[in-house]
């Protein structure tokens, strides 16, 4: 499902950088716990990709499903 969402963002001109985050899929598995300062997660996400050559920072776009809905939109409001 998160592929489909990239490569139609990708497709769109977005950049679509697909992530799990602290306490989220891969990084759970790995030990890695949630946070409660989310919005630092999403800024470091943003500025990776704004600091990289081939990406345009107007045209980045924050998706999050579920808990990660419920984190992302207040961290970028």
């Amino acid at each position: 499902m998160y592929l489909k969402i990239g490569g139609a963002l990708s497709g769109r001109g977005f950049t679509a950088l697909l992530l799990d985050g602290p306490g989220q899929g891969e990084s759970q598995r790995r030990g890695i716990h949630r946070r409660p300062d989310y919005e630092t997660v999403c800024a470091a996400a943003v500025d990776f990709l704004s600091g990289r050559s081939d990406v345009d920072p107007a045209r980045i776009a924050m998706l999050g499903q579920s808990l990660g809905g419920m984190e992302f939109g207040p961290s970028r409001a």
